[in-house]
């Protein structure tokens, strides 16, 4: 019989696998962002294999992945690593897009139209590097109410 601790102990390490799983997405998803606004190839690429991607939903796919995972690794563990995958792909596309979206509008919501990268959350010690904002952007930065 499974003890209540066992049942409380699942769930926190669920969540936590999850969590991970986001920040990773976030993670990559900063950097897929950053390399698509500095080169217009890698945008064109990125934001297709996204729009697809993002279309497919994650249970199409289950069976061929669990196979991939469960042949290729083998029992509980590649059962595992099948569901973390898959928790992946069912945020990732969506966050990805999220950031890469931010990034290409010029993040709205900053005080002037040229901005520090290290005034962006989460963005550490990147002092020296700047963005400027799209000309849609800056115009409506231009004509939103002053405090």
């Amino acid at each position: 019989m499974i003890s209540y601790l066992e049942i409380a102990l699942a769930a926190v390490v669920s969540t936590s696998r999850v969590l991970a799983l986001i920040g990773a997405s976030i993670a990559t998803g900063w950097l897929l962002g950053y390399i698509a606004i500095r080169s217009r190839v890698f945008e064109n690429l990125y934001t297709s294999l996204i729009g697809v991607f993002e279309s497919v939903p994650v249970f199409s796919f289950f069976p061929v992945v669990l196979v991939f995972f469960v042949e290729g690794i083998g029992g509980y563990f590649g059962a595992e690593l099948a569901a973390d995958f898959l928790v992946f792909t069912a945020v990732v596309w969506n966050i990805w897009i999220g950031i890469y979206q931010a990034f290409k509008t010029g993040i709205s919501g900053l005080s002037s139209p040229r901005t520090s990268w290290s005034s962006l959350p989460l963005c550490g010690t990147y002092g020296s590097a700047y963005t400027k904002p799209s000309r849609r952007s800056r115009g409506i930065w231009r004509r939103s109410p002053r405090m």
